[in-house]
């Protein structure tokens, strides 16, 4: 048998040609995965307001589940079951240490986007920074992401000054950026990797959600409450590469108040 991991409504011909890879490989019964109930490939509107279109998530969820011995799985179950080291622990502890950091109420931002028309700008992130270093007594502010982000890492820090900023971006391996997210209070950031390593480890996520695609495909699955979105005229486009008008109006129309208002409410609310 073979199970097709698929997006919760991924385009028929990408299935088809899963489904024909499959045949000629050998594979000729009990596929599953393939049956899916919606389509990104037309009425796209229509079956979004029908509640068609779920959370990225469920599609390999949905196709396991058609395995009769499998059946229904309870959403309360998911979860995703991380493993960091011992030594990548005590990496994160001494970092802890380092910067006195347990008394410190620390936040993370990941002020990076794999592709531009994802990505706020960053003068929004240094009013939110800055905010909340004037509303938080012992906050410390920690940046994380790739090497193509230190620079905006740095800007950042220039703003706040390096008794409460530190610029890790490009400094990190995975499995650290994982076990640094696990101590923080809270992760703001563009929607991308970061936001689900973070949510994956029990970090709170204030995610400025792109319209890209429908609310509710994309958010951090433990943060859904935490996604600040702005819904222009031309949304969704389903362009994944690049901005069909150069405006980049989904993301440029979020403003630093409405960041920092979902901070406050969500992601530094007691839980």
């Amino acid at each position: 048998m073979a199970f097709i991991l698929a997006q919760p409504a991924e385009a028929f011909t990408s299935l088809f040609k899963k489904v024909a890879m499959l045949h000629f490989i050998g594979v000729h019964r009990k596929i599953f995965g393939w049956r899916k109930r919606a389509s990104y490939s037309f009425m796209r509107c229509e079956q979004y307001e029908n509640g068609l279109f779920e959370h990225k998530v469920l599609g390999p969820v949905r196709s396991i589940e058609e395995h009769s011995q499998v059946g229904n799985v309870d959403l309360e179950e998911i979860d995703f079951d991380l493993s960091i080291s011992g030594k990548t622990e005590e990496w994160a502890d001494c970092l802890w240490q380092d910067y006195g950091l347990n008394q410190k109420v620390v936040i993370a931002i990941a002020p990076g986007a794999i592709r531009r028309h994802k990505q706020w700008p960053i003068e929004n992130f240094i009013t939110v920074a800055r905010e909340l270093r004037d509303e938080i007594s012992n906050i410390f502010i920690i940046i994380i992401g790739t090497a193509q982000d230190h620079e905006l890492g740095n800007e950042i820090c220039k703003e706040l000054g390096t008794s409460s900023c530190l610029n890790l971006a490009g400094d990190l391996h995975l499995t650290q950026s994982a076990a640094l997210l696990g101590r923080c209070r809270m992760l703001v950031a563009n929607d991308g990797g970061a936001v689900h390593l973070a949510t994956a480890v029990g970090c709170c996520c204030v995610v400025i959600a792109n319209e890209i695609e429908y609310p509710g495909s994309i958010e951090p699955w433990f943060s859904k409450e935490g996604a600040v979105r702005y819904h222009p005229p031309c949304a969704p486009c389903y362009s994944f590469l690049f901005c069909p008008t150069g405006e980049m109006l989904c993301v440029r129309g979020i403003t630093p108040e409405q960041v920092l208002d979902k901070c406050r409410t969500f992601g530094l609310a007691e839980r």
